[in-house]
Parts: C-alpha cells; structure tokens; sequence
C-alpha cells in the first residue's frame, strides 16, 4: 500500500470499526488510486471517520449523516471533519420493501441535496443509517441519491449487502448501472464494490418512419443482459445483427399493435433470413397478441421463438378505474375518426359519446376520414389527455368496440378497467381476449344489434347483476396473466445470465414509470443510427 495508506491505517485504525481490514482496504487503496483530489462521499459518520479523513487528506471527503448523536461524537474528535446533515424522517427499513412502484415515488419525494448534486464524486461509500431491524431508518436514499450521482469512472461501495435492503436497492438500483461489480464476501457479511457505468446503449438512436430521431430506450442493460424492446418495428431486425447491436449478451423483444396476418409473417419470414440473424434466432422473441396469430406464427416462421401475450396488458392500470359520478352516456366509443372503426353501427344507440382524435393515416381505404358530426353522437370530445380520456369514460354506462379487424386494442382494455361493460363486433386482433360473457357481448355487424346489446348490458348493471368493480377485476386478472407469463419466460433469460433480479418486478416497475412502455420500447422505428453518426445534410443540383 502507498505510505499514506499505511499511516492513516496506522493511525486511525481501531477495533471498533466495524469494517474488516480487507474491505477498508480495498475502499483506501480505491481512495489512494484516485489521488490527488479525490472526491469521497460517505454516507455514516461512524468511528472510521478519522481514518477516512486522514486517508483522503489531499482530497476532498464530505460525511452524510441523519443521527445528531453521531455527528457530535465524531467531531468532537475530529473538529474538521465536513459533514452534511441530512433528514430520513419517514423511511424505514419496513416501508422501503418490497421495492414496488409505490416506493419509488415515495423516493421520488426526497430530492438530491444540492451540496450532493453540484461534485462529481470519484467514491462513494454507502455504510448508513442503520438499517438491522424493520423501526430503522435504512439505506434505501442514500442508494437511491446514489444512483443518481454515480458517474462514468464513479467507485461505490455499499456495506452489509447481506441485507435484504441493501441487496434489493443495491441490486435494482446501482448493479446494473455498473460497468464492473463485484461482492467482497467475509463470514456472516458481504459489501458490494460497483465500478463505472455501464455504456451499453449510449450514443445509438433511432429513428421512426415520420424521420424523427430519438435516443435508443431499453427495458434493461446490463453487462450481463441487455433487453431491447421495439414495438411494430421489424423492419430494424437485419439492422440490428449487421450494426452489431445483437451480440451474444442481447436479447430483443417485438411487440405488435395491428392483426399479424399472412402477408406480414410471410414478410417477417423474409427479415429474419439474413446473414446474422439465424444464428441469433433464440435472443429474438416475439409477442403475438392472439392465439390465433401465435398459431400462424409458428406455422410460418419456424424456429423463432413466440408466445401469446396481448399488448395491450402494458397499460398502467392507475390510470383508468371506475367513477362514481353520474353517467351521462350511454355509451362511449374512443376511436379515431376512421372507416375501419365503423362508428356508423353505433347510429341506433342513444346518448352516445364519441372520443376522436386528430389523425395522420391517409384518407383512403382502411383509413378514409368519417365525418363524425353526421352520425348524430349527443357529444364528441377531441384529442383528450389519458386523464381527460378516463374522466370520459367515467360518464358512460358502456364502452363500444365495432371494428372488424385491429390488434389488441388499448381502448377495450381501457373501458373494462374503468368498469364499464363492452360490446363488440366480432374482430381479428385480440381484444376479446379480455371479454367475459358476464360482462361483455359480442354482436353481428348490425346497429339493432349494437343497439340491443347496450340496453341489455345497462339493465344487467341497474340490476346489479354485473358490478364495476366486478369488470374491472377481470379485466385486471386477465391482464396479470399475460404479463406473469411474459415475465416467465424473461425470467429464464435473466436466470441463464446470472442476474439476481425479478422479471415479474421489472416488468411492473417499466409499466409504472410511462403506461405501456412508453419510457422502454421503442415505437415505429426505421432506422438505428449509431454513436457519432451525423445526418448527411440534402443533395443539391449541381
């Protein structure tokens, strides 16, 4: 060890540091690499203080500490010590597990201190507050400003990882943002020393078919694992085995919004039989929103691996649940202002509710304008927000699904979990894999028969026959199926690269944090670009 190490061992050390010598001196040989003017955050004032301080005496070293007993011990003894007084009134180490989608946003509660945020710090040592009985405070800020300060060259260490607490967050939070880690391992105690961010994605972008380029999101990246989602984007699949991307450590999802039929597996087939993208055919997964599709899937393109999962699971159900207000409507249809929606066969029900949108599609075919104002809706409400679209639903007894073919339909779901009944023509796509006969009724293409089935279904809710609560249940049972079986099968994945991390909490956390993946797949994509690539400006004439 370097002369400083050795004197402020010598120095400073003392039985009473709970750090075995092993690890203190990993953390000093760390401090000593990065002289002089290393930057050293420790979160815990304990009785290595002194030793930390004499350690990084031609650096910079600033203590984070919540108990005032241990702040006035500590520099009763050492007068110059920089300490940074920090309040976790309100966390324990019971109300910070499991690490749900709730917790989070209670973290989200604490922002980072400012005499944090404004130094980059070259190590940071995680050894506080107390966290060994469920009444104790607990680490999960310290771990979670952490993450937040990490830089590219950041040095963390997080002590007594054998914790439940520190193991979790640690292991959510920090592992995976890590270049390098690795688990220094004593009886009875383990720390964790991360080294580095990991890289992974950074610099690569990708483009949508409108040209509109955006950074490359990810549901996970590791450098174990990376997990890549690209929704109604297999155009990118020889893209991503020529650019390199799908290495042996890569595994990319593909998820569907229309009815894959014949000529889109045929065309799928096609993609996936370039150079590359064979020999990666087990890290390529693809997401079929019906049984049906699933079926032709495997008939067509063999040797690709598939499963059933409708996406329209992705949504945050939060975000829609049932209203107890007065219902003005009895009926809603959410849909844009197309001719393969088929508004016209809602015209015989009364009091109807339209939700429309502004569109782009081209005005032909499939996706001819339809002139809503002519087919007599009592209303029509216009690109609404998601809040503006669930306060709409909140005021009709019933929710209309007509079109004849689709995908898995992201405004079924959304009535079913707002509680209302659906009726709905018969359809390719998916969407009826959450209609229940209790709840829902699938008609001809016929407007009486749109007609009849919404005044039936609103007499079965006056009579109590059929509860809001009671659809909405379903429908959240149908949707915990399909992500539980999706979060199986990236279980195995994860599993196989030695991840100690939980598909099924991974997955919920994603869906959390932006409704149907929206902050972790990527949409529509085109193109990928990758790190440095510069957009060549427009040929001229010559």
């Amino acid at each position: 060890m370097p002369p400083l190490t050795i004197d402020a061992l010598a120095e400073q050390y003392t039985d009473e540091i709970q750090l075995a010598p092993p690890q203190i001196e990993m953390i000093a040989n760390t401090v000593r690499g990065r002289a002089p003017g290393c930057r050293l955050l420790v979160f815990g004032l304990g009785r290595d203080a002194g030793m930390w301080q004499r350690l990084n005496a031609d650096g910079c070293t600033l203590f984070v500490e919540d108990n005032e007993h241990w702040a006035r011990h500590a520099l009763q003894r050492h007068p110059d010590l920089q300490v940074l007084r920090v309040s976790y009134a309100g966390r324990t180490v019971a109300s910070s597990l499991p690490l749900d989608a709730a917790v989070r946003e209670s973290l989200a509660a604490f922002p980072l201190p400012p005499e944090l945020e404004r130094t980059d710090w070259d190590v940071i040592v995680v050894d506080a507050p107390f966290g060994f009985d469920a009444g104790c405070p607990g680490r999960s800020l310290p771990l979670h400003w952490t993450r937040q300060l990490m830089g590219p060259h950041t040095h963390v260490f997080v002590d007594d990882y054998e914790r439940p607490l520190e193991r979790t967050y640690t292991d959510a939070l920090i592992a995976p943002r890590c270049a390098h880690s690795l688990v220094v391992r004593r009886p009875g105690h383990e720390m964790f020393w991360g080294l580095g961010l990991n890289s992974g994605f950074a610099g690569w972008s990708v483009v949508d078919a409108g040209g509109r380029a955006q950074r490359l999101r990810w549901l996970l990246n590791t450098t174990r694992l990376r997990l890549l989602w690209f929704h109604d984007s297999v155009e990118v699949i020889p893209q991503l085995a020529a650019c390199g991307l799908l290495d042996g450590r890569t595994h990319v999802l593909f998820s569907f919004s229309w009815h894959r039929d014949e000529a889109a597996l045929r065309h799928l087939r096609r993609l996936l039989s370039g150079d590359g993208v064979v020999q990666r055919a087990a890290q390529l997964h693809f997401l079929l929103n019906s049984a049906e599709e699933l079926a032709a899937f495997r008939t067509l393109v063999p040797g690709f691996d598939a499963m059933h999962f409708n996406n329209a699971s992705l949504i945050d159900p939060r975000r829609f649940v049932p209203a107890t207000g007065a219902r003005r409507f009895q009926a809603v249809l959410n849909a844009k202002p197309l001719a393969f929606k088929r508004h016209e066969l809602s015209v015989q029900v009364p009091e109807r509710l339209f939700v429309s949108y502004d569109v782009q599609e081209r005005d032909e075919g499939a996706t001819r304008r339809v002139d809503l104002d002519a087919l007599g809706a009592r209303e029509i409400r216009r690109n609404l927000s998601a809040e503006g679209v669930a306060a709409a639903l909140g005021e009709a007894d019933v929710g209309l699904m007509l079109s004849a073919a689709e995908g898995a339909c992201y405004a079924s779901l959304e009535y079913l979990l707002c509680g209302l009944p659906v009726v709905s023509t018969r359809s390719l796509g998916g969407r009826d894999d959450f209609y229940d006969p209790a709840h829902s009724r699938v008609v001809d293409d016929d407007p009486a028969g749109v007609r009849d089935a919404v005044a039936d279904l609103r007499a079965r809710l006056a009579r109590g026959d059929i509860t809001r609560e009671a659809v909405r249940t379903r429908a959240l049972a149908r949707r915990r199926a399909f992500l539980d079986a999706l979060a199986a099968r990236l279980q195995n994945v994860v599993d196989a690269a030695g991840l100690p991390l939980q598909a099924a909490r991974l997955l919920d956390e994603a869906i959390a944090e932006g409704s149907k993946l929206q902050q972790h797949r990527n949409f529509w994509v085109a193109q990928l670009r990758p790190p440095g690539h510069v957009t060549p400006p427009p040929a001229t004439d010559a």
